[in-house]
């Protein structure tokens, strides 16, 4: 995951301290392997644009490592883009409970 910046216009910008999320596993069954790259790689950038817009989820606030993630139920449907999700995919992460 890429660093994000966040800045309040009245001191300046900031740099907050590094995130790292290792995604050991998606799986994206029914897609053909093009699709899973495209779909993967908007996952990445939805959720660089959600932590450096919002920074990091309240849950999350604390730091540390976690194993698993209960993540956001979403329905997609027939015909849907790969962006749209892999968009929906990172905001279930993002907003995700932590175990």
């Amino acid at each position: 995951m890429k660093r994000w910046r966040r800045g309040d216009p009245a001191t300046g910008p900031r740099t907050a301290p590094a995130i790292d999320i290792d995604i050991e596993e998606l799986v994206l069954e029914g897609f053909p392997n093009g699709e899973r790259f495209r779909i993967a790689g908007a996952v990445e950038k939805e959720l660089t644009q959600l932590f450096r817009a919002q920074g990091p989820p309240a849950l999350w606030a604390k730091g540390g490592d976690f194993a698993r993630l209960d993540c956001v139920a979403f329905k997609m449907n027939a015909g849907q883009r790969e962006g749209t999700i892999g968009a929906q995919i990172a905001r279930s992460i993002y907003g995700g409970r932590p175990r």
